[in-house]
C-alpha cells in the first residue's frame, strides 16, 4: 500500500477554528460596549431624571465610551487566558481608574462644556457601576472557559519528542484542554483503530508522519463527522500564535496562506507611510523628554549621550541603530555579548531608561530614514546573525521584512538572552511575517503600551 507524508496527502483535511482567546475577546468586547452604554444611560437618567440626558454631549459620551474600552485593552483586559484571576480583577479596576482620571483631566484642561449632563456624579457613578459589571463578566467568562477546557481532548499522532513540545504549550495554556498521543508505529495495530475512533475534540498530525490510504480515509471520515484536523504547524499557528521550528517543513510555508506584506506592494507602502507619519509625531511630541534625558545623561554619565550599533536590516542590509546610552563606557571591551537581567554594565539611569523604553525613542530616526518599521522582528547584530543563520533553520526569513522598534515576539515572549530564547522568539517572528496585517500591527502597538505600563520583559 502506498504511503506518503501527511503534508502531501492531507492538504484537504486541514481545518481552522476560532481560538478560545479570539472568541472570548469578541464576546467580552460586545458585552463591554453594551455595559458602558447602559451604565451611562441609567446613571444619567437616575441623577438627572431626564430621558434627554445625552443631548448636547454626544461627542463627550462617545469619547468616554471609547476611552473606557481603550483602557481595558491597554491593561490587557481582553487577554484573559494570559492572566490569573486576581490579576484580571486588579487590571479591570485599574482600567476604570484610568478612564475616570483621563476624562476628568481632559475636561479640566480643555474646560469642556457638557451642559452639566456628565458631571462628577454621573462620571464616577457610570465608571464605578461599569467596573463592577466588567469585573463580573470577566470572572464568569474566565471560569467558563477553564471549565469547558476540562472536556477538550486532543489526539496527537507523532513521536514522543513532538508530544513533549506540544504538552509544554498546553500546560502553559490550560484553556486549550488536554492532550494524548499515539506513536506512528501503532498505525497498523488494533490499538490505533480503537484510539482514533474515540470522541476527540481534534486530531493533530506531525508533518513528517507517513499515512497509508486507509489512515487518510479514517481521518477524513472523522473530520466529516465533526472532528477538527490539523497538522502540527497549523495547530501552533492557530492556537499558540507562533510557528514551531520543530518538524517545520518548507511545504507548510510554501503552500499555506500568508506572507501578504511580501506580496502586496500597496500594503508595504501604506505601512511605510504610517511609520513615517507616526515617527515624526513621536519625535515632535517627545522632544522635551529627549532634551531632559540628554541633560540627565550628561550630568550622570558624561558623553557620549547616544549609543549606536551595527544591525542587520531588510534583505540583510547593515545599518546603524541609535539608542540612548544605558551602559558604562567600553561595555563590550571583551567582545559582543547579550545584555542579561541584572547586568552590572547597566547604569542606574540606564535601568530607568530601559524599563520606561525611553532609551529606544532615538530609533524613530531609523524609522524616518526607512531602515526600520515600528513593528517587525527586532534587528540583530551581524556577529550573532552569521551564527544563527547557520544553526537555526529559517532564521534568514526575519530579514524579508523591515526590523521593528517592537514586535510580536517582544510582546509575547519578553526579554531573552540565550540561544534558546532566540529560537523561541524566531517562532513568534515567523508568525508575524506570515500573518502580517495592519490589525495585527495595531494589536502589537497596544500590547507594547501594556508592556511598558506593567514593566514586562525588562
Amino acid at each position: 500500500m502506498m504511503e506518503e507524508t501527511f503534508t502531501s496527502r492531507t492538504k484537504d483535511i486541514e481545518s481552522g477554528s476560532s481560538t478560545p482567546t479570539r472568541s472570548s475577546a469578541k464576546f467580552i468586547f460586545a458585552l463591554d460596549l453594551l455595559g458602558i452604554t447602559s451604565s451611562l444611560f441609567i446613571i444619567s437618567l437616575m441623577r438627572l431624571e431626564s430621558s434627554n440626558a445625552f443631548d448636547g454631549s454626544r461627542w463627550y459620551v462617545l469619547g468616554l465610551i471609547f476611552l473606557t474600552l481603550f483602557s481595558l485593552e491597554l491593561v490587557e483586559g481582553y487577554d484573559l487566558l494570559q492572566l490569573t484571576l486576581p490579576s484580571i480583577i486588579k487590571r479591570t479596576v485599574l482600567a476604570g481608574l484610568i478612564s475616570i482620571s483621563v476624562t476628568a483631566l481632559v475636561t479640566f484642561i480643555f474646560r469642556l462644556e457638557v451642559s452639566g449632563v456628565l458631571g462628577r456624579g454621573v462620571l464616577f457613578g457610570t465608571i464605578s457601576v461599569f467596573t463592577l459589571y466588567a469585573t463580573l463578566i470577566r470572572v464568569l467568562t474566565y471560569k467558563l472557559i477553564f471549565s469547558r477546557a476540562k472536556n477538550i481532548r486532543w489526539l496527537l499522532i507523532t513521536n514522543q519528542n513532538h508530544f513533549s513540545q506540544l504538552k509544554i504549550e498546553l500546560d502553559q495554556n490550560k484553556s486549550l484542554g488536554q492532550i494524548e498521543y499515539i506513536d506512528p508505529k501503532e498505525f497498523e495495530n488494533a490499538k490505533f483503530q480503537e484510539t482514533i475512533q474515540k470522541n476527540w475534540s481534534g486530531i493533530i498530525l506531525s508533518p513528517s508522519v507517513k499515512l497509508s490510504d486507509s489512515i487518510v480515509r479514517t481521518i477524513l471520515n472523522k473530520r466529516i463527522s465533526g472532528t477538527r484536523v490539523f497538522n502540527l504547524s497549523n495547530f501552533f499557528e492557530i492556537y499558540c500564535k507562533k510557528i514551531p521550528l520543530s518538524d517545520l517543513q518548507d511545504s507548510h510555508l510554501a503552500l499555506s496562506p500568508g506572507f501578504n506584506l511580501q506580496h502586496n506592494a500597496l500594503e508595504r507602502q501604506l505601512k511605510g507611510f504610517l511609520d513615517y507619519i507616526l515617527a515624526f509625531l513621536i519625535l515632535i511630541l517627545s522632544l522635551p523628554l529627549l532634551v531632559l534625558t540628554s541633560l540627565l545623561l550628561v550630568i550622570t554619565q558624561g558623553f557620549p549621550i547616544f549609543f549606536k550599533q551595527e544591525r542587520v536590516g531588510l534583505n540583510g542590509k547593515l545599518f546603524w541603530i541609535y539608542k540612548f546610552r544605558t551602559m558604562i563606557r567600553n561595555a563590550e571591551k571583551d567582545g559582543a555579548q547579550f545584555a542579561a537581567k541584572g547586568d552590572m554594565r547597566i547604569t542606574h539611569l540606564g535601568k530607568l531608561l530601559r524599563v520606561s523604553r525611553i532609551d529606544e525613542i532615538p530609533q524613530v530616526l531609523n524609522i524616518i530614514k526607512g531602515e526600520m518599521s515600528f513593528i517587525g522582528p527586532r534587528p540583530e547584530r551581524p556577529e550573532f546573525v552569521q551564527t544563527y543563520q547557520q544553526e537555526i533553520p529559517y532564521y534568514d526569513l526575519r530579514h524579508t521584512v523591515k526590523p521593528g522598534l517592537t514586535g510580536w515576539a517582544q510582546v509575547n515572549y519578553g526579554y531573552g538572552a540565550s540561544d534558546e530564547d532566540t529560537v523561541e522568539k524566531l517562532q513568534y517572528d515567523l508568525y508575524y511575517i506570515k500573518n502580517y496585517s495592519l490589525l495585527l500591527d495595531l494589536q502589537i502597538l497596544l500590547k507594547t503600551m501594556s508592556t511598558v505600563l506593567f514593566q514586562k520583559g525588562t
